[in-house]
């Protein structure tokens, strides 16, 4: 360097120390003054971005392992690298994926479903698609559901790019009634909100029928259906087994 040079470090506490500025000045070196907060000004930043970069190599095989398990968590990625023989942090593994056009999203939950549910719902729609709505202001819905209890019903993220939510790999399938939860029936239609039920116990046809006499037929009063209204259920195996005017959903 010659004589003359100038030493330069930022303004970390390690840095400002009286230790370090008394053993700086014994030594005879040169500090320059540096602004806070200012580390986009020091140009040795931009070799820190180069070496934190991810080779091409490296950016290619996290991509195709996002792509095939979106689910695949940064921690994961930082071994699959350290394994090929890069160390890069998490921080880096967000910023090369966000850079490729990638974010991390919750994974939507979707109903499991087979060939023929799929084609089954196809159907339904085809077959009530030039339905008006005074056709479907004649419809009483309904359905049961349940609240998770104590966070059980947990997220899940997936890397996946803006349009692609729905895609079968970024989605998480869910099925119906499972444990720790409450349960409720419910309705409603283009005419509002029928009544709520929360169910006790395991929901079997005769405690069904029970739901819909109490539930189904005084909230189809408030909502003054009038005559001709249709009530919709899922396919349930308690739902089946119910005799009556019924619009049946897909399975």
């Amino acid at each position: 360097m010659g004589r003359g040079w100038v030493f330069q470090h930022d303004n970390d506490p390690k840095h400002t120390a009286k230790a370090t500025k008394e053993w700086l000045k014994k030594n005879h070196i040169k500090v320059m003054e540096w602004p806070s907060q200012s580390p986009d000004l020091n140009p040795i930043e931009n070799l820190w971005r180069e070496l934190k970069k991810i080779s091409p190599r490296g950016v290619a095989m996290i991509m195709r392992t996002v792509r095939n398990r979106p689910a695949t968590t940064q921690r994961e990625l930082v071994n699959d690298l350290k394994a090929a023989g890069t160390t890069v942090t998490r921080k880096t593994i967000g910023s090369t994926l966000r850079r490729n056009g990638l974010k991390s999203c919750s994974a939507r939950k979707v109903p499991l479903l087979k060939k023929a549910h799929v084609e089954a719902r196809l159907k339904y729609a085809n077959d009530h698609l030039k339905d008006v709505q005074s056709d479907w202001e004649k419809f009483l819905w309904s359905d049961e559901t349940k609240i998770e209890l104590f966070g059980l019903n947990s997220t899940s993220h997936v890397w996946r790019k803006k349009n692609a939510a729905y895609d079968p790999r970024n989605t998480v399938p869910t099925v119906k009634h499972g444990g720790g939860s409450i349960m409720f029936w419910g309705c409603f239609s283009a005419k509002g909100t029928g009544l709520l039920h929360r169910i006790s116990g395991t929901m079997d046809g005769a405690m069904y029928r029970a739901v819909l006499r109490d539930n189904l037929l005084p909230s189809a009063r408030k909502l003054k259906m009038g005559r001709g209204w249709v009530f919709q259920h899922d396919n349930d195996a308690y739902s089946k087994g119910n005799k009556g005017v019924a619009q049946e959903e897909p399975h």
